[in-house]
């Protein structure tokens, strides 16, 4: 099992998800050295080029039956940026039903 891929599907997943992690990792550094704001398009793009990588992954594994290490581990970074996106959304979901709960909890045990 060779390291890099051999069909052009997967070296471009693989450069795509190595420029998504470069992307995310940089302007966090960047925000946290210089203490300046990133835009959050920088953040939305690195998000869409580790999910794109790892559907091109998918694709170059399973139709192409390429076997390659490093699109293994694209595969894993695209599955990383579907969990966050997942996570972003069930998060906010979750804060405001908690919310509501307690709106809707707070009208019923309070004295008025």
């Amino acid at each position: 099992m060779k390291f890099m891929p051999k069909t052009k599907i997967g070296k471009w997943s693989f450069w795509l998800a190595i420029l998504g992690l470069v992307l995310i990792y940089s302007s966090y550094w960047i925000a946290i050295g210089f203490g300046i704001s990133i835009p959050p398009v920088i953040g939305l793009l690195s998000i869409v080029f580790m999910l794109i990588s790892g559907i091109t992954s998918a694709v170059s594994i399973i139709k192409y039956k390429d076997r390659a290490i490093s699109l293994f581990i694209s595969l894993l970074i695209g599955l990383f940026a579907i969990f966050l996106i997942l996570g972003e959304f069930l998060f906010i979901s979750l804060l405001i039903g908690l919310f509501a709960i307690f709106l809707i909890l707070g009208e019923f045990l309070l004295p008025h």
